[in-house]
């Protein structure tokens, strides 16, 4: 990997494709992969939200329509490998109505639920990886401002956009 670097600078280039990767897979978790404290939400309606967030932070970060035709395009393919949305913990409710419920089965539900996610969260960080190479350093300089402050609002609230609520 050593291009003509100092070793700081390659520290700090690691650091930022850390929290570049990070940053896009809080955005995502954060901006509609997963509902808020409303239950589920409609798939078409996440999917409005979701892309409607990014081209906020798009223009925010004044993506050329190259950038902004990259990055779509894997939101696109994220949101379209996303696990299927289940039953969740509703699914275990019927454990209190089975006689004698089985725990083995029980078990290999939930371990199947969290590989989904976790080969999910490898996708993410690999996209995560790809944007961070699409964008400038100021471009994700800024990203990664704007995702900090969601953070600090514990993840709600609108990006600051022309008068958009804070």
């Amino acid at each position: 990997m050593d291009r003509g670097l100092t070793e700081n600078e390659m520290t700090r280039t690691r650091k930022s494709l850390i929290a570049a990767g990070l940053g896009l897979a809080a955005f995502l978790a954060l901006s509609g992969f997963k509902a808020a404290h409303h239950g589920p939400m409609d798939p078409e309606k996440a999917h409005a939200k979701i892309f409607a967030r990014l081209d906020k932070i798009l223009t925010k970060v004044e993506a050329t329509p190259e950038q902004r035709s990259r990055i779509n395009g894997i939101a696109e393919r994220l949101w379209s490998e996303r696990p299927e949305r289940d039953g969740g913990p509703r699914e275990l409710l019927s454990v209190w109505s089975e006689e004698s419920p089985d725990a083995a089965a029980i078990h290999a539900k939930i371990d199947q639920k969290a590989e989904a996610r976790r080969v999910f969260a490898n996708r993410m960080a690999d996209a995560m990886i790809e944007v961070h190479g699409i964008l400038t350093p100021a471009q994700r300089a800024q990203v990664g401002q704007l995702l900090e402050e969601r953070f600090e609002r514990g993840g709600r609230g609108h990006f600051r956009h022309g008068g958009a609520k804070e």
